[in-house]
């Protein structure tokens, strides 16, 4: 990277890198808005639902504008059993999408970092004759290197993806024992909302016979909730926003007041965050 007179301001390739980065940090944020929009309505949905239910005396259709009319049938029809079963499914929806976002930004700034600097990409890394041929350019195969790599990485647990950003480019980012423990938690539970849906187990019994138990509530077999989401979300915005300011200012060396709004306006700290409660989801 080119040394100019830090001063002065950044240089023009070290303001170019800064904007690359903003650009993955950008895609966070858009993440993170479709997340609160979701949230916005989800909530709204169940406020309306639980108004219209509760609504004493019952809303009557009476001398209701037809299409008015339409839609307060509409909304009858939607019974408990409907609308515990949307409840639930969104819940974990959130979930799995939130730990997504952390994930691509994981992604995103490993991507980053490698491109920036591909000898990072160690001496382990090996390209086959067949990937050079099909290069058009030496940077397209590194390129392809980078891709692979952080493909790798993916499969790595968060905590591992951490050190390997701590390790390779000094970003020193620390977690205390409540951060660390809730970002297994979250991994945990994700994983769990993903591949374990199944509220029964087949297996063989002491007498080799196939047998059928229950393990889980048959209607919310992973339930996540509101207290789940919200701490996997702090967990989340809070790393990710030590990353963004570890990359811009000890790698990227863009003085504090230059860097991108990410830090200050799109991650504000846990005192400015808005939490929409879901409504919990009880086993029966």
């Amino acid at each position: 990277m080119e040394q100019g007179n830090e001063a002065a301001g950044p240089t023009e390739r070290s303001a170019r890198l800064a904007h690359a980065y903003d650009a993955v940090a950008a895609s966070l944020c858009a993440g993170l808005l479709r997340l609160s929009q979701t949230r916005v309505v989800y909530c709204t949905t169940q406020i309306v639902l639980l108004r219209f239910r509760t609504a004493s005396p019952p809303i009557s259709f009476d001398n209701a504008d037809p299409r008015l009319a339409d839609i307060l049938n509409d909304l009858s029809g939607v019974g408990y059993s409907d609308f515990d079963g949307y409840r639930y499914v969104t819940g974990c929806s959130l979930l799995v999408y939130a730990t997504a976002l952390f994930d691509s930004f994981l992604s995103g700034t490993s991507g980053f970092l490698l491109t920036l600097h591909p000898k990072a990409l160690g001496e382990s890394c090996q390209l086959t004759v067949q990937e050079l041929l099909n290069a058009t350019s030496k940077y397209d195969a590194v390129n392809q290197a980078v891709r692979r790599r952080v493909r790798s990485l993916s499969f790595e647990t968060f905590l591992e993806r951490l050190r390997f950003l701590n390790r390779t480019f000094g970003l020193g980012i620390t977690l205390d024992a409540d951060e660390h423990s809730e970002l297994e938690h979250c991994s945990t539970l994700r994983n769990a909302v993903v591949h374990d849906q199944a509220s029964f187990v087949v297996d063989l019994d002491d007498k080799g016979e196939i047998s059928v138990r229950q393990d889980k509530c048959f209607r919310h077999p992973t339930p996540v909730g509101s207290d789940e989401l919200a701490s996997a979300l702090k967990v989340y915005l809070s790393v990710c926003r030590r990353i963004y300011i570890a990359v811009m200012s000890k790698v990227l060396k863009v003085p504090t007041e230059l860097q991108g709004s990410l830090a200050t306006a799109f991650l504000p700290p846990e005192s400015r965050q808005i939490n929409l409660p879901l409504a919990e989801a009880k086993d029966q």
